[in-house]
């Protein structure tokens, strides 16, 4: 099976729409995950790997990570350049790099993320060796820390409930995962809001996939040092999805 050529040389045009601004004109936390998920998309589209796209008749990509880096905030709606490589794997879970410049090649944000590939017939984790599709070629370069998987140990206080509504599901029938990430926006307090310029790393972790008519509450974590938020399913009793954002105050 023939390998893939180099990823990184591939560059794409994206540009934040305006509704992901908030009302000071910054960009809203998960508008930064959104310039990810097109980017991914329109990159792996472009082998037949996409997002939303079966492979192999059978297998489907599954974000399980995200870790961000801001470096330079966004204030206004403009065209950047996006680059984005797979950069290796750890056992089941599939690391790819992203890169967002402005038209100056100035880093506006960069990270990477985890994936696995879901078998849509038993709902499994594919872990065998050799991929179902043309082979990937490893990048080695990697931008920012990052990790799998979420491993703090926290104490968390209830702030919100909710419930999974039709609006909420994407093409697939799943919670688009965005929608995780508007959850926790919307328990920011004001002064967070007003806090979003300093804003300078988010991690995004997707334990278990909520579905429709699922109650879930979102917790924020007891912990003066990070900015923690939980949802917590209320229907199946499970953690759904932890949300971590730094901020340069």
């Amino acid at each position: 099976m023939k390998k893939m050529k180099s990823e990184m040389r591939k560059k794409y045009i994206l540009e934040p729409p305006f509704e992901h601004f908030n009302e000071n004109l910054e960009l809203k936390p998960y508008g930064y995950q959104a310039l990810f998920n097109i980017l991914a998309d329109k990159h792996l589209s472009s082998t037949d790997q996409g997002v939303g796209v079966v492979l192999a008749n059978k297998y489907a990509w599954v974000l399980v990570s995200m870790s961000l880096v801001i470096e330079k905030p966004l204030t206004e709606s403009q065209q950047l350049i996006g680059s984005t490589w797979y950069s290796g794997r750890r056992g089941p879970f599939f690391r790819r790099e992203y890169n967002v410049v402005d038209k100056n090649n100035q880093t506006i944000c960069k990270g990477a993320s985890y994936s696995v590939l879901l078998d849509l017939e038993n709902r499994s984790i594919y872990k065998q060796r050799q991929l179902p599709f043309e082979i990937l070629t490893e990048e080695l370069t990697h931008l920012v820390e990052a990790n799998p998987t979420f491993k703090q140990n926290l104490e968390f206080v209830d702030i919100k409930e909710g419930q999974i509504e039709n609006s909420h599901l994407d093409g697939l029938g799943h919670v688009n995962n965005l929608r995780y990430s508007e959850f926790v926006y919307d328990c920011f307090s004001e002064s967070q809001i007003k806090e979003l310029k300093n804003l300078k790393r988010i991690e995004l972790y997707f334990h278990k996939e909520m579905q429709k008519s699922d109650r879930f509450v979102v917790k924020k974590g007891l912990n003066e040092k990070t900015n923690t938020y939980q949802i917590f399913n209320l229907t199946k009793k499970e953690r759904a999805f932890t949300f971590n954002a730094y901020f340069d105050l």
